[in-house]
């Protein structure tokens, strides 16, 4: 009965600390930062590119492979995303209806130095 008990603390401590400890940096925070992601269509005029994926790179000034993190673009080619002071570079790429792939050449770098109700909008193009 005793050991029970004990494991049973155990477990639940356990749980306590998991639970308490798991931090998402990516996602958690006051910085907003929202954007659009646009492209040239076939008609040579920009237009939202909807259901872009949005990649984000922590403290870095380059698109790299793994990304941090990547969001998907609503119907209408925008995103939002809420991040922690640091530095950011954001990238996009897309597939058309069409099945024509475009990927940002130029992405964009943003620096959260606060969190206190900053708001950064982004404009990504992908080509």
């Amino acid at each position: 009965m005793k050991s029970f008990a004990i494991i049973s603390a155990l477990l639940l401590t356990g749980l306590f600390f998991t639970i308490g400890c798991n931090k998402d940096k990516y996602t958690k925070g006051a910085a907003r930062i929202s954007g659009a992601v646009t492209y040239k269509n076939s008609a040579g005029t920009s237009a939202a590119a909807p259901y872009a994926n949005v990649h984000v790179n922590y403290n870095s000034s380059v698109a790299k492979i793994p990304y941090d993190l990547t969001v998907v673009a609503d119907a209408n080619g925008k995103f939002m995303v809420e991040l922690p002071t640091g530095n950011y570079f954001f990238s996009a790429d897309f597939t058309d209806s069409y099945g024509f792939y475009y990927t940002a050449i130029q992405g964009t770098a943003v620096n959260i130095n606060n969190t206190n109700d900053q708001v950064t909008t982004v404009a990504i193009i992908v080509q």
